[in-house]
């Protein structure tokens, strides 16, 4: 029987990103970009992978492209026209295997430079500008050591 994977997706004006989460795949997987469609199939152990995306609006196959990958594949669909989608399936379905990918979203509102401020502070750790806390002094009995 065919199943389909946990997928997440997000877009840009100008792209999607989906990620289908299959790892240990038996074989190289087959992935069809097409018009309208993403097509997969893949196989892992007992568990067919064979599906068909029917995505909302059409995609440039052209500039499109994707990527297998250890833990699955990875799509970056370029859009044919520029705009939201704000569904990912031409039937506006929500399935539970489809997710939105948190991590690369950006709303529409979102201008590239507040994007990139908030890509910038990741990882930095600390509170910037807040020095020590004055008056408190080194650990006592550790004076005169260099």
């Amino acid at each position: 029987m065919a199943k389909h994977p946990n997928t997440k997706w997000a877009e840009r004006e100008d792209k999607i990103f989906i990620t289908f989460e299959a790892r240990d795949l038996n074989e190289k997987p087959t992935v069809e970009l097409k018009e309208e469609a993403i097509v997969i199939k893949a196989n892992r152990g007992e568990d067919k992978f064979d599906f068909t995306l029917d995505l909302m609006k059409k995609i440039d196959v052209e500039k499109s492209f994707f990527a297998i990958k250890p833990l699955g594949i990875e799509v970056v669909a370029v859009k044919a026209e520029e705009g939201y989608w704000n569904f990912l399936l031409k039937n506006k379905a929500k399935p539970a295997w489809l997710k939105a990918n948190w991590d690369l979203w950006k709303d529409e509102d979102e201008s590239e430079e507040e994007d990139n401020a908030a890509a910038s502070g990741f990882g930095a750790g600390g509170m910037p500008g807040m020095g020590g806390m004055p008056g408190m002094g080194g650990m006592p009995g550790m004076g005169g050591m260099p």
